[in-house]
């Protein structure tokens, strides 16, 4: 029987990162709230990754989640900031529960060593898709 969203979210995400003092409301949600100080603004970006394109079986998915979260990591302290929170989007046409296992111990890994909040994201069915938003902050100037 398949998962529900509810259901990988109990098993897979709801402790897989830290939680921040600054996130008032996080994944469970269908959004969250999240407080950005004054003299801050938020700097976003996001990656989607297509199964055959941006990843194949053939690398542990374990790499596969810290290739796609350092990449975004990279691109936001390019711009000098501070990543903090991420949302995760998954799409399978048929999951694979030891891939998504592996998938998040690696991802967890790299969240706790740069202290990224999972705060939310959703699941579909649909061809095999990884989509990682990436937010954090910077000082205005």
């Amino acid at each position: 029987m398949p998962l529900s969203e509810f259901e990988m979210i109990s098993r897979y995400f709801r402790h897989l990162s830290p939680e921040r003092a600054d996130t008032m409301l996080a994944i469970g949600d269908d959004a969250a709230l999240l407080e950005v100080p004054d003299g801050y603004r938020m700097v976003t970006t996001v990656l989607q990754w297509q199964k055959g394109v941006d990843y194949t079986d053939s690398e542990p998915a374990n790499i596969t989640a810290q290739r796609l979260l350092q990449q975004a990591i990279r691109t936001i302290e390019a711009l000098g900031t501070e990543p903090k929170w991420m949302t995760l989007s998954l799409s399978f046409d048929h999951l694979v529960t030891h891939w998504l296992e592996d998938f998040c111990k690696g991802l967890g890994q790299l969240m706790l060593q740069h202290n990224i909040q999972l705060i939310g994201g959703d699941s579909t069915r649909a061809p095999e898709t990884l989509r990682l938003f990436l937010m954090g902050t910077e000082t205005l100037q």
